[in-house]
């Protein structure tokens, strides 16, 4: 039996750390939804393709933002915290995954005590700017 776009949201939901879908990844799950009910996705594919739209652009990305500047995997709190900032009006909701990656960044190492150290720790003295200024030839 086919999955409704409202089981494929609450998949989508419950592998994103409890953030719902935007109104342009629900698309997507219906999408999914309609490949699952003409027979193109089986119902393990559909599950599975929610699953990966949720990872892709969403907690992969404040895995991968976290891990790198505080080389600690986020808590569960800490991970719907960062995903909060996807969805509604949060101030990375009309962000790709790239500048989703950039702003978390620079929150992370503006903004978190263990990411400073953490930056500290590697970068010496050096700013922020200074250590992400491409190099010059």
């Amino acid at each position: 039996m086919a999955y409704t776009l409202t089981q494929l949201e609450t998949f989508f939901k419950n592998a994103n750390a409890g953030t719902a879908a935007t109104a342009a990844q629900i698309t997507g799950l219906q999408g999914i939804a309609n490949q699952n009910a003409t027979g193109v996705l089986t119902d393990a594919a559909a599950l599975q393709s929610a699953i990966d739209l949720a990872s892709d652009v969403t907690t992969a990305v404040s895995i991968q933002t976290y891990q790198f500047f505080t080389g600690k995997a986020p808590s569960e709190a800490g991970l719907a915290f960062l995903n909060a900032a996807y969805v509604g009006s949060g101030v990375q909701a009309g962000l790709n995954g790239e500048n989703r990656y950039i702003a978390q960044s620079v929150s992370l190492a503006l903004d978190n005590p263990d990411a400073e150290a953490k930056f500290a720790a590697t970068y010496g003295s050096l700013s922020i700017i200074e250590a992400t200024r491409p190099p010059t030839t």
